[in-house]
């Protein structure tokens, strides 16, 4: 009977270390240390308007955050480059597992009422629905460059532009801003639409994901976004081509003559009338008369 305690005790300790090794010594890691400044640095560049009036490329945004993290984007204890899942607030992430305990860290984007912030969580790949957008290039002087800066650039020059668009590039990154608001809905709401049938309804559940209430107009014309009401309450994983599926459209035409989308996986386009015709009677999208 004795033993047993003891060994009861033992295993006891045991956990207690563990969670302490958890709790004390992560945070002491190269790549949780990388990460948090990773996180000062989004900081800095989010409320610094002339920052991001800096950004005019993809390249101007990648070399302002090596230069300010004085490395490149990759993992200091694997060096695997990062990896990106925008279209689920994930800004960047570990590419494997690794440490103690076997696990990933990935920075995090969410939106609050009472600002933006970056931070740094655990991440799962079970805990994301679609592969990773790209990964970082590790070299500053390579010619590639991930498609994830110029959605991060267009999101950051977004604070700056959205005082005062006139232009269908403006309607691009107020369309980036509500897709991106909805991904993070749907990441709150255990991977569920929000109501998407009344333009009224979607708006005030995403209002508070957003920084500005002009986000939920097109730029050029005045009109609300219109939801798709196909995805009224569903969940994610029941969207079979999130990529072909879309989430917001502009209801009036440009004077171009293109109208404004916005798909599940978080991209924008612009499509012509016959294209917009056919994802119309595809998705049934309705015109307001």
């Amino acid at each position: 009977m004795a033993q047993k305690k003891i060994l009861w005790m033992v295993i006891a300790v045991l956990v207690v270390a563990s969670l302490l090794t958890v709790v004390i010594v992560r945070p002491w890691r190269p790549c949780s240390r990388q990460l948090h400044r990773i996180t000062k640095i989004l900081d800095e560049i989010w409320s610094d308007p002339n920052l991001i009036a800096q950004l005019k490329t993809p390249d101007d945004y990648q070399r302002l955050l090596e230069q300010h993290l004085g490395e490149p984007l990759t993992c200091p204890e694997t060096g695997v480059p990062y990896q990106f899942y925008p279209a689920q607030g994930i800004v960047l992430a570990d590419a494997q597992p690794h440490g103690f305990p076997q696990e990933r860290l990935a920075i995090k984007w969410r939106h609050t009422t009472t600002g933006e912030l970056f931070r740094v969580v655990t991440w799962s790949p079970a805990s994301v629905s679609a592969p990773p957008l790209t990964t970082v290039s590790p070299s500053p002087s390579s010619s590639h460059r991930p498609h994830l800066f110029q959605a991060l650039l267009d999101f950051f020059r977004s604070l700056v532009l959205a005082s005062a668009p006139q232009t269908p590039h403006d309607c691009r990154i107020r369309l980036l801003n509500v897709g991106l608001a909805l991904s993070m809905y749907v990441q709150d709401y255990d991977e569920r639409f929000p109501p998407m049938k009344v333009v009224t309804d979607t708006q005030s559940v995403l209002l508070p994901y957003l920084r500005s209430q002009d986000m939920l107009f097109c730029a050029v014309t005045g009109q609300p976004h219109f939801p798709n009401p196909q995805l009224h309450l569903k969940l994610l994983k029941d969207v079979l081509q999130p990529a072909e599926t879309p989430t917001f459209y502009e209801i009036s035409l440009h004077p171009d003559g293109t109208r404004g989308m916005v798909f599940v996986d978080g991209h924008v386009k612009f499509v012509l009338p016959s294209q917009w015709r056919t994802l119309q009677q595809r998705y049934q999208l309705p015109l307001p008369r």
